[in-house]
């Protein structure tokens, strides 16, 4: 029985995933698409060094937007091609978020490095109407006025985009949106 609860214990420890329970095959994929989910979904089509950090970090990133409604996958076009996603060369190094069954946005594999980007990327895509970056006085003083008396506003630094503030950040504005 104690062997039992430490094996648990380790896959509890490892998040639960692997590379295997988070790729799709073409049916799975278009099956799922076909729900009308959330989907953060790479399109494999040669694993160079690069790719396989990558993938690493995509498989850590399935628990953390799954409690945020997303799915997280890959398709491997080596196995079975899906013909918009696995034909053309410059898909290599891109991401696709698909949203309501269809292609949402696009994200270069630079701006979707490790978990904290995936998850900051991924989260402000669907927050984009409500989380605004301010970047000079004359936006803040522009953003003040047009929200006075009408709506909240929260206000936070991040030093780069990407980053774990700035994921803790998408993760709030989420949670605060959806109450």
């Amino acid at each position: 029985m104690w062997v039992c609860f430490g094996v648990f214990l380790l896959w509890m420890n490892s998040g639960g995933y692997t590379l295997d329970q988070i790729e799709y095959t073409p049916a799975e994929f278009y099956k799922t698409l076909h729900l009308g989910k959330m989907m953060f979904v790479y399109f494999e089509q040669n694993v160079s060094p690069t790719i396989s950090l990558f993938l690493v970090e995509l498989e850590k990133s399935a628990e953390a937007l799954r409690d945020y409604g997303f799915l997280v996958g890959k398709v491997s076009c080596e196995k079975e091609l899906v013909q918009e996603y696995c034909t053309e060369e410059r898909y290599q190094h891109t991401a696709f978020l698909f949203r309501g069954g269809k292609e949402f946005l696009s994200f270069d594999l630079d701006t979707v490095f490790d978990v904290n980007s995936i998850v900051s990327e991924v989260l402000f895509a669907i927050l984009r109407e409500e989380v605004k970056y301010v970047h000079t006085d004359a936006d803040l003083l522009s953003m003040e006025r047009a929200a006075r008396g009408k709506r909240d506003i929260v206000l936070g630094y991040v030093r780069s985009l990407g980053t774990r503030e700035h994921r803790s950040l998408m993760e709030t504005a989420y949670v605060y949106g959806s109450k």
